[in-house]
């Protein structure tokens, strides 16, 4: 359903609905999802992930925080070719240390 609203967001070129859309979904729905999960059979993490990928998101987070309120949220190529090198390096550290 998000995803047919972020669609028509888009052909109506409202850009900031449809990235509103998925930070919020990002947001809510993790801490919802594994706060359910955690209620109906437990839940544990591993080292890796309590030291690894929540310090490494909360700070590509933060960049990208940085980036969109430097240029009046608003996000450019660049930008957005940084944010995809952070997550390339993630996908590359975790595979080469952390699988």
């Amino acid at each position: 359903m998000k995803v047919k609203k972020i669609y028509k967001s888009f052909l109506k070129k409202a850009e900031g609905i449809s990235i509103e859309t998925l930070i919020r979904s990002n947001i809510t729905n993790t801490p919802f999802s594994i706060g359910t999960g955690t209620l109906v059979s437990g839940f544990s993490i591993s080292k890796k992930f309590l030291y690894f990928d929540i310090p490494f998101w909360f700070f590509a987070s933060v960049l990208a925080i940085l980036l969109i309120k430097r240029k009046k949220l608003t996000l450019f190529r660049g930008e957005s070719a940084i944010l995809i090198l952070v997550y390339s390096l993630f996908v590359f550290l975790k595979i080469r240390f952390f699988l």
